[in-house]
């Protein structure tokens, strides 16, 4: 069992194996206080893997996440809405 995924809060690193984009923006957004908004429901399972420090900057999370997802994320104050790069 991979245990590492619930213990790295204690090294400040969110740490995603596979898991749906939805659950990934749900620990963000409780992280960072904001919203998120999903333009089409096929994007809320995406999956991403991946381990980023939970302190760094948020705009540079979003940008990581935009390059390995395909995703366009526009951030409006503390709303976040998401759709697919075309």
């Amino acid at each position: 069992v991979d245990v590492y995924p619930y213990i790295a809060w204690k090294e400040g690193k969110f740490v995603f194996r596979k898991q749906p984009l939805e659950q990934v923006m749900r620990t963000i957004a409780r992280w960072y206080d904001v919203e998120v908004f999903f333009a089409d429901e096929a994007v809320k399972s995406i999956l991403f893997s991946g381990n980023v420090q939970r302190y760094d900057d948020f705009n540079r999370l979003v940008g990581m996440l935009e390059m390995t997802g395909g995703l366009l994320f526009r951030i409006e104050g503390r709303r976040i809405y998401i759709t697919m790069d075309k």
